[in-house]
């Protein structure tokens, strides 16, 4: 009788998706926060890495949930910012974690600098910056808290 090889066939390590390389973790919003406090930080602001964490801060919302807890911090600073990219895209995440969660409406709500710093962009002489003004408080109007803070600093005069 002649003896088979019998080869014993190994499974090789799954790869991970490329989905799964790209899914925000929650160290990464971490992450995010420190990149873009020492970028803010530096005296020529690097306005292409700025862009590049708020664009993965938009997105780790969307995805993930992620806390904006830290980032608060940082969104009245972004909205004063020169640069129409910069305050499009925080206007944009407040509009996006205010339609995630009820709980990130209402962290943004209790935020009275980032309230104001949201009005204050509904004079923009920029239409790009006054649409995503426009665009972020009615997203951000879903709650009575959040309405409660937007006729607090007269946003209703500044809409009309």
């Amino acid at each position: 009788m002649e003896k088979k090889k019998q080869r014993i066939k190994r499974k090789r390590k799954e790869k991970p998706s490329a989905r799964e390389l790209h899914r925000p973790r929650s160290s990464d919003a971490n992450a995010i926060f420190a990149l873009l406090l020492a970028s803010l930080c530096s005296r020529p602001n690097s306005v292409i890495l700025i862009n590049k964490c708020l664009f993965k801060l938009r997105r780790s919302l969307l995805i993930s949930q992620t806390s904006l807890t830290s980032t608060l911090a940082l969104l009245p600073t972004l909205l004063r910012s020169t640069r129409v990219e910069n305050v499009c895209l925080a206007a944009d995440i407040i509009g996006a974690a205010s339609l995630v969660s009820f709980d990130a409406n209402e962290e943004i709500a209790s935020d009275s600098e980032t309230v104001k710093g949201l009005i204050s962009l509904l004079h923009s002489p920029k239409r790009k910056v006054l649409l995503s003004a426009c665009n972020a408080v009615l997203d951000f109007s879903t709650t009575i808290c959040a309405r409660r803070q937007l006729l607090k600093f007269s946003a209703l005069n500044k809409l009309m």
